[in-house]
């Protein structure tokens, strides 16, 4: 096999793959190297892309992103504070998404 020939299947396997599809596998691996806003600010993307509304509480969300509630709070807060979401008693609304994904 010559060495042109890996990078050409490489690259037709890749062809293959949907952008979006394409585009999620490279955000999620970058994530790691994010600051802890940044993935905050994905997760809730994630979880509001069906409605704006989000029933879950600020220690669930800590552990998902290995974080503690307190500075899960405090971001929330910021966030609200940016008019990117609203914080309710369990529940966040998303009231701007393209904000959330322009990072603020």
């Amino acid at each position: 096999m010559s060495r042109t020939t890996i990078p050409l299947k490489l690259v037709k396997n890749l062809a293959q793959i949907s952008f979006p599809s394409l585009r999620l596998l490279f955000s999620d691996s970058l994530l790691a190297f994010q600051g802890l806003d940044d993935r905050l600010a994905h997760w809730l993307l994630q979880q509001a892309s069906a409605t704006s509304e989000i029933k879950v509480t600020h220690q669930l969300i800590a552990e998902e992103l290995a974080s503690s509630r307190e500075v899960i709070s405090r971001l929330l807060k910021e966030f609200e504070q940016q008019n990117l979401i609203q914080l309710g008693r369990g529940s966040i609304r998303v009231i701007n998404k393209l904000g959330l994904e322009m990072g603020k």
